[in-house]
C-alpha cells in the first residue's frame, strides 16, 4: 500500500470509562504500525499538555484509537479539524450523532431502518415515566459506549429512585429489551465484511463479555441464510452512510426469528475495539484483511473532514 503519511500519532487512553480499552487498541495499532515500518508516537489526551504534544511532534495523520467520551463524540475531531492534522476514522457530526443513542434512533428511523421503542430524558424523568414502556427493557446512558452503565429491568418495579446507577450521567434511554440473537456488521469504507454472531457467557454482552477473552464466543458467518446475511449487510451499509461515517464503522443488531419485526439496529459504533478480544479485526481476518493490513488501511485514508 501506498504511504501518503509516515509520522503516525495514535491517540490512547483518554479520559473516558472506555480508556482500559482504549490503551490496548491503541497498543496494538502502535505496534502494527511499527512492524509496517511508520514512525509511530502513542499519545494520551489524559495528559495535560497533549494538545501541545500534538502541535510539537506535527504528524502527518493521526490515528484515532480512543473510545467514548472526548474521543468518539466529535470532540476530539474538532479539535484535530482546528489543527488541520488529518485523522481516522469519522468526523465531527458522524460522531457526534452516533455517539448519541436518541439522536441515532431518530435519524434511522426516518429514513425506515428498524430501531427499538424507547422513551429518554433525565433519571428523574425516566422514573416518572417507566410505566410509558413495556418490559423487559435496558435502561441506558445516551452517550456512552461498550455497554458502560446499562442495566437490565425486568419490570417498571425494578426501575426506583434507588436503583444503583451513576447519577452524574444527564441523559438516559429506557428501551424496550429486544430477544433474540445478537447480531454485529462491521463496515470498512462503505462495504460491509461479515456478520458474526455474538454469543455472551453469561447471557448479556456486557462491558466483560466484550474485553475479557472467553467473555463471549463469536460466530463467523453467523448461522443464518444468506438472505438475512445479506438484509443485515445493507443496513449496516445504509446506517454507516446516512451518518456519514468513514473508515470503519460497527452496527449492532438483534435478530428475533420467532418476531415479526425480525431483525433491530441496536447501535453504532464509529470507532470500533482493535483488541485481541474486538469483532471489527475478526470481521476483517476473515475477509482476507490482517490485524496490520486494517491498521494501515485506517492510517492511510486519514483525512480532514470538509
Amino acid at each position: 500500500m501506498d504511504k501518503k503519511y509516515h509520522k503516525i500519532a495514535v491517540l490512547s487512553g483518554g479520559i473516558s470509562a472506555e480508556r482500559p480499552v482504549s490503551l490496548v487498541s491503541a497498543r496494538g495499532s502502535y505496534d502494527a504500525l511499527m512492524r509496517l515500518g511508520y514512525d509511530a508516537y502513542l499519545i494520551d489526551p489524559a495528559d495535560s499538555d497533549f494538545i501541545n504534544q500534538l502541535i510539537n511532534l506535527r504528524p502527518d495523520a493521526v490515528l484515532n484509537m480512543l473510545h467514548g467520551y472526548y474521543g468518539e463524540d466529535g470532540t476530539v475531531q474538532g479539535l484535530l479539524e482546528s489543527l488541520k492534522i488529518p485523522y481516522s476514522h469519522s468526523g465531527v457530526s458522524a460522531s457526534a450523532i452516533a455517539m448519541d443513542k436518541i439522536a441515532t434512533k431518530t435519524l434511522l428511523s426516518h429514513y425506515g431502518l428498524p430501531t427499538a421503542p424507547s422513551i429518554e430524558g433525565t433519571f428523574d424523568n425516566i422514573v416518572k415515566n417507566k410505566h410509558k414502556m413495556s418490559y423487559p427493557a435496558v435502561l441506558k446512558p445516551v452517550s456512552e459506549g461498550s455497554s458502560v452503565g446499562i442495566v437490565f429491568l425486568k419490570s417498571a418495579d425494578d426501575l426506583h429512585e434507588h436503583i444503583d446507577i451513576d447519577k452524574n450521567i444527564k441523559r438516559f434511554m429506557l428501551e424496550k429489551y429486544i430477544a433474540g440473537r445478537e447480531m454485529t456488521v462491521a463496515v470498512l469504507n462503505g462495504k460491509a465484511l461479515a456478520v458474526t454472531e455474538i454469543i455472551p457467557k453469561n447471557g448479556f454482552y456486557d462491558y466483560d463479555a466484550k474485553y475479557s477473552v472467553g467473555g463471549s464466543s463469536h460466530y463467523i458467518p453467523a448461522d443464518i441464510s444468506d438472505e438475512l446475511s445479506q438484509k443485515m449487510m445493507d443496513y449496516a451499509v445504509s446506517a454507516h452512510n446516512i451518518l456519514g461515517c468513514r473508515g470503519v464503522s460497527r452496527t449492532d443488531f438483534r435478530y428475533d426469528e420467532n418476531d415479526s419485526h425480525g431483525i433491530i439496529i441496536l447501535e453504532i459504533n464509529t470507532q470500533p475495539g482493535m483488541t485481541p478480544t474486538s469483532l471489527t479485526p475478526e470481521q476483517a481476518a476473515y475477509v482476507g484483511i490482517s490485524y496490520d493490513m486494517l491498521v494501515e488501511i485506517l492510517t492511510q485514508e486519514a483525512s480532514i473532514c470538509r
